[in-house]
């Protein structure tokens, strides 16, 4: 039939019909392969999400507290109110007077601590009779006396002078928590035999000092304490104390 149809129609018009049905075919494969194409980019749209945890956390304020107390020396009567218990005044050779300083943990944070002590002593070069009853010229001698408790305290080291005074260095064994005290270092003191007053008359002061640091990042008290030394003397020679 179509042969039929094309019967008397020029070779050119021929050619011309031909022309046309084959751009008539195309377009449908021309769409598929659009479709294809943009399907095949669709495959890497990949099906995302994002999420993300955020953890929050709260640093404890710089407020670790320490106290050094003493219930029985505080009980001491002192009736002209000068601050001075009456039995501390106008002490005599081998006169002893009750003193009994422990450490409090007083943080407002849940800050353990490990607590080191010091007990500063007068010195002075003094006479005075020992114990078996011998007089001694002394040089830098401890004006008071005191009983170690122990217990849980050690004393770390000698005694180190310093400033008129023999320094004594104490640790506190255990973590010691918020609100939790120690036990009393030594419960009395006593001045020492002294042989006349040789100018040690008036008043004299034995100096409790307590320091609490952090238990976090330590092992024991004596390396905290060894850090804290460290920190104090970089300080001291204006340099900067660097954080691990």
């Amino acid at each position: 039939m179509a042969e039929e149809k094309e019967k008397g129609a020029s070779p050119e018009e021929m050619r011309a019909k031909r022309a046309r049905r084959m751009r008539t075919w195309s377009r449908p494969a021309l769409a598929v392969a659009l479709a294809c194409a943009v399907g095949t980019t669709g495959m890497f749209a990949y099906f995302t999400d994002e999420d993300e945890a955020v953890n929050k956390f709260t640093i404890a304020s710089d407020d670790l507290g320490v106290v050094v107390e003493e219930p029985g020396w505080d009980a001491l009567p002192d009736d002209d109110g000068d601050g001075v218990p009456d039995a501390a005044q106008d002490m005599v050779p081998t006169q002893w007077v009750t003193k009994d300083p422990k450490v409090t943990n007083t943080g407002e944070s849940a800050v353990d601590a490990y607590i080191m002590a010091t007990v500063s002593v007068p010195v002075a070069d003094v006479t005075y009779v020992d114990e078996e009853g011998e007089k001694v010229e002394g040089k830098n001698v401890e004006l008071f006396t005191y009983e170690f408790l122990g217990g849980d305290w050690s004393e770390v080291g000698q005694p180190v002078v310093k400033d008129g005074y023999a320094v004594h260095t104490y640790s506190w064994g255990k973590v010691l928590a918020t609100g939790e005290s120690t036990t009393a270092i030594f419960d009395k003191v006593s001045l020492i035999n002294l042989v006349n007053d040789q100018g040690q008359a008036g008043a004299k002061q034995i100096v409790v000092s307590a320091i609490a640091i952090q238990q976090e990042g330590f092992d024991s008290a004596e390396d905290a304490w060894a850090a804290y030394e460290g920190q104090k003397a970089a300080l001291a020679a204006g340099g900067e104390v660097v954080q691990p």
